[in-house]
């Protein structure tokens, strides 16, 4: 194993299950401020555990501080004052911060573009500047796709927004007016020299390149040169990407849909770099490196980094520590580059999926360079049955990554598995998910790689394929240490010997999405199903199944729930939100009150919500159920009458995958944004001292 940290101090469980003294002292190995929680508080506490993430959408040098970064991440705005060695959050806990921009004479200034609009950072304090930029009734705010501000004067700032319009503020960002543009198509990219006045480029993949010398109050056409010949015939390459070198004003870079260009005279007119057609279908990004003349950096749309040293050198694809690994749906694209102007000229390469990697020696060998970026994107999450403090992950960068002391440390496991660039520019090997951990025997685990299954007999240390393609969705029969239950489309799997065989016993009414089985009932199987019925339920072990009788008015589903405390009642998500049964599965009503979703129902009585997809847990001791989503995490203490927010101070939570530590006193929570989370449900948690990250 590998570890992404410095070492902890293990730990351990009475035979009561609470926590020893040197359990109690592990959060304060760790980095991270600490808090102490009253003990006559009844508020539950949450803390981020890890694993670094790094998945930035745009990396950006601060002009007027030496050493320090930003980065705009999908879990907030980050910031490092050691040149990318360490990394602490700057605020928008959570929120998905698409773009930054610093002031230039303002120290400590920020814009930062999120899905709520453009916010203000003066100091500490973070203030929306939506004027010009948002409706007031209803709070309809444009998509910014990029921030720039104005190297020459401390107070403009501009925005390329997606609605095909460009944003200016000559206010320092405090409001804004939106500019005439040539094109109503979308704004993709922009850029601005240092030259004063200042040349402005906006790249748009539909409607193509503009310049601007006037500070966005005019425009010009300059996709002209933009051609590649091909077969004999000259084709126009749409823009994806523009960047200027710093340390020579003029000097001007476009990359898009058939490679790369030139531009010695701040874009007024263009020449072919002869790069590489770009996998993927075009290229989603360049740089230039300002220390090293003529060193650009290409990132493409499938994966990967092109590099050429100088001028009419050779293309070269990056392998040494740059991933192109499929994560979802994504791949490794590397969306941004940034670059110090001085010294040893250190660069930087942001990958949403793979995360953020440096470089000291131009772009020849990389390095991950995240510590303490806890934005990682986590697919999946499981708790040890028998140590609530070793935790389990997949997250999006394809590794399996594990804890035993509350996130001091996260080691990658030594699974079988291929991860990293290939010598062909198409992706190599998927993303595994972690299916889960036997809750009567912690060292089987269920893993997914693509189309193919792995599981471990020893923890997680080693692992082997399974005879048939396991995927999600898995559950573990809670009374059998070796026992679960497989599906796929319609076919029910079940194994009896650790998932060494895998014979088929049933075949399920429609597609299964989800399984579920309860440490209440060892027969009693549920299955969220792809079709209108939406569930399906099993009381013999998944050998028959049966449709309710009143359907869940949300069809589709894509989880479900039994509470181990009253196992006729049982929970699903679909399509149309919640719904749940008190007669094991045979009549379901909705439960969406006070859950931010919005539903319509068509001519036909079918119900649809935004807000999905969710994920659902019961506490085992209470029977409070946990719904969580893109919008957060919700909890509901009458069986979805009402929901209420579970976690009020880390911000806007992409929730993911949940799953209840061993001794019913801590929730650990999978997000998309924000890595993992631990929760105190209730009060049941001695209290201690708390890591934050």
């Amino acid at each position: 194993m590998t570890g992404t940290t410095t070492a902890a101090t293990q730990h351990g469980l009475d035979g009561q299950g609470s926590l020893r003294l040197r359990s109690r002292r592990l959060t304060a190995l760790a980095l991270g401020a600490f808090a102490s929680v009253s003990a006559a508080s009844a508020e539950p506490v949450a803390w981020r555990l890890g694993p670094d993430g790094g998945r930035a959408r745009a990396i950006l040098v601060d002009p007027t501080s030496p050493g320090r970064l930003w980065a705009a991440s999908a879990g907030g705005v980050f910031t490092s004052t050691d040149r990318g060695e360490h990394w602490v959050r700057a605020g928008l806990d959570a929120r998905r911060v698409r773009s930054v921009a610093v002031l230039p004479t303002a120290p400590g200034t920020l814009l930062a573009a999120t899905d709520e609009g453009v916010y203000r950072r003066d100091g500490n304090d973070w203030v929306a500047s939506r004027e010009g930029l948002c409706t007031e009734e209803p709070p309809v705010c444009e998509d910014v796709v990029q921030l720039l501000a104005d190297p020459a004067n401390a107070i403009n700032a501009y925005a390329g927004l997606a609605s095909g319009a460009i944003g200016r503020s000559l206010a320092g960002g405090r409001h804004w007016n939106q500019l005439t543009f040539p094109t109503s198509e979308a704004v993709g990219a922009l850029a601005i020299s240092t030259a004063n006045p200042p040349v402005l480029l906006a790249a748009s993949p539909q409607g193509g390149l503009f310049r601007s010398t006037t500070r966005g109050s005019a425009w010009q056409g300059v996709s002209s040169g933009l051609t590649i010949v091909q077969g004999g015939v000259p084709r126009t390459s749409y823009p994806h990407a523009v960047a200027f070198d710093a340390a020579r004003p003029l000097m001007a870079y476009a990359a898009g849909t058939l490679g790369a260009f030139g531009s010695s005279n701040g874009g007024l007119t263009w020449s072919s770099l002869a790069a590489p057609a770009p996998a993927g279908g075009h290229y989603v990004s360049v740089g230039a490196d300002p220390v090293r003349p003529d060193l650009v950096f290409l990132g493409e749309a499938a994966g990967g980094v092109h590099r050429r040293s100088s001028a009419g050198a050779a293309w070269v694809r990056i392998h040494d520590g740059l991933a192109c690994v499929p994560a979802f749906t994504d791949v490794a694209e590397y969306v941004s580059f940034a670059f110090e102007r001085t010294g040893t000229g250190r660069a930087w390469a942001l990958s949403p999926t793979d995360g953020l990697r440096r470089s000291d020696d131009g772009g020849l060998t990389w390095v991950r360079g995240a510590t303490g970026m806890t934005d990682a994107r986590l697919n999946s999450i499981a708790v040890d049955p028998t140590d609530e403090w070793t935790v389990l992950v997949a997250d999006a960068r394809g590794a399996l990554l594990r804890t035993t002391d509350a996130g001091a440390r996260w080691d990658e496991l030594a699974a079988d598995y291929e991860r990293g660039c290939p010598a062909s520019p198409q992706p190599s090997r998927d993303v595994p998910a972690l299916a889960g951990i036997h809750p009567r025997n912690h060292l089987f685990l269920l893993a997914t790689l693509g189309q193919s299954g792995l599981r471990s007999t020893d923890g997680g240390e080693t692992w082997t394929t399974t005879p048939i393609a396991v995927a999600d969705p898995v559950a573990f029969d809670h009374f059998d240490a070796r026992r679960a239950l497989f599906a796929h489309d319609v076919t029910v799997y079940r194994t009896s010997d650790s998932g060494a065989t895998w014979p088929r016993i049933s075949t399920a009414p429609a597609p299964v999405t989800a399984l579920a089985t309860t440490s209440a009932n060892d027969a009693l199987v549920i299955a969220a199903i792809s079709d209108m019925s939406g569930v399906a339920v099993s009381p013999n072990g998944g050998f028959v199944w049966l449709i309710p009788t009143v359907p869940p008015p949300n069809p589709r589903g894509h989880a479900v729930a039994i509470d181990p405390n009253v196992p006729d009642t049982l929970y699903m998500a679909g399509d149309g939100g919640l719904a749940v049964s008190t007669d094991a599965g045979d009549v379901w009503r909705p439960i969406n009150a006070g859950l931010p979703i919005t539903c319509t129902t068509d001519p036909q009585g079918v119900v649809t919500c935004d807000g999905g997809p969710w994920v659902l847990a019961v506490d085992p001791d209470d029977g409070t159920v946990y719904a969580g989503g893109p919008r957060g995490l919700f909890k509901s203490e009458n069986r979805g009458t009402t929901w209420a927010a579970a976690i009020e101070d880390l911000g806007a939570l992409d929730v993911t995958s949940l799953a209840f530590g061993p001794h019913g006193r801590l929730l650990f929570i999978g997000t998309g944004n924000a890595g993992a989370v631990a929760l105190e449900i209730g009060d049941r948690v001695p209290r201690r001292r708390i890591r934050r990250r």
